[in-house]
């Protein structure tokens, strides 16, 4: 009777083999362990260029720069000659020439104005309620510029003159030389002569002019308190 050998199942040989190469695998990496690897290499340093220092006799000697010249004195200025001072512009005539009679039956002329830095030259009527009304502050006006203005009035009433005098004497009107009042009863005598130039042809109208005959202010209208305003703008 012969003896049979008994095979090795196969889930036995399977373990087996695993069993091999997980043997190996310990083994394999356990000799890697062995060897050193680097760690963090540092790079070589980066060689410098070497820069040659030059030699001090190869430098050329630069010229000393030329001193600059002196600057020539600057000659003295001649003395300034004294210049006199401006006249000042009072003391001027009435810049117009003319020849009339005044309310009072008095001969006047641009000389009775005297000499004056400005002229204010009113047109009136003794029939205009607005020209009555402000004749108080033109009598307050004469006081406060009797010094530097003077006063011409052209009255458009040639047969009330009585009238105009009445007018005065009861707003209480300075008596001052450089003030007149002038009538005229034709187109050709002084107070139409003056309208004329002045372009004045309403009442009342107020012109101011200065000595040169220049006119500053054309004023239609009354104007009552205000008039010392237009004279103060103008009186330097």
């Amino acid at each position: 009777m012969k003896t049979q050998k008994r095979k090795t199942p196969a889930p036995i040989l399977a373990r087996i083999l695993i069993l091999t190469l997980v043997l190996i695998m310990t083994f394999a990496l356990a000799a890697c362990d062995d060897i050193d690897m680097p760690t963090d290499p540092t790079p070589p340093p980066t060689p410098q260029p070497t820069v040659p220092t030059p030699d001090p006799a190869d430098e050329k000697e630069k010229p000393d720069k030329p001193d600059k010249p002196d600057k020539p004195d600057k000659p003295d200025k001649p003395d300034t000659p004294e210049v006199p001072p401006a006249e000042s512009s009072a003391g001027h005539p009435f810049p117009f020439t003319f020849t009339a009679e005044d309310i009072y039956g008095n001969t006047v002329t641009e000389a009775s104005l005297g000499e004056k830095e400005l002229f204010f030259i009113h047109f009136w009527g003794t029939w205009c309620p607005p020209c009555v009304a402000e004749m108080p502050d033109l009598a307050q006006l004469e006081r406060d510029f009797e010094d530097r203005v003077g006063f011409l009035v052209l009255l458009d009433d040639f047969y009330n003159k009585a009238g105009a005098i009445e007018i005065y004497e009861y707003f209480d009107f300075p008596d001052i030389p450089n003030s007149i009042t002038i009538c005229g009863s034709t187109t050709f005598d002084a107070r139409h002569e003056i309208m004329r130039m002045l372009n004045i042809q309403a009442v009342p109208t107020t012109v101011i002019i200065d000595a040169d005959g220049n006119m500053l202010e054309h004023i239609v209208g009354a104007r009552f308190d205000g008039y010392a305003d237009y004279l103060n703008r103008h009186l330097s």
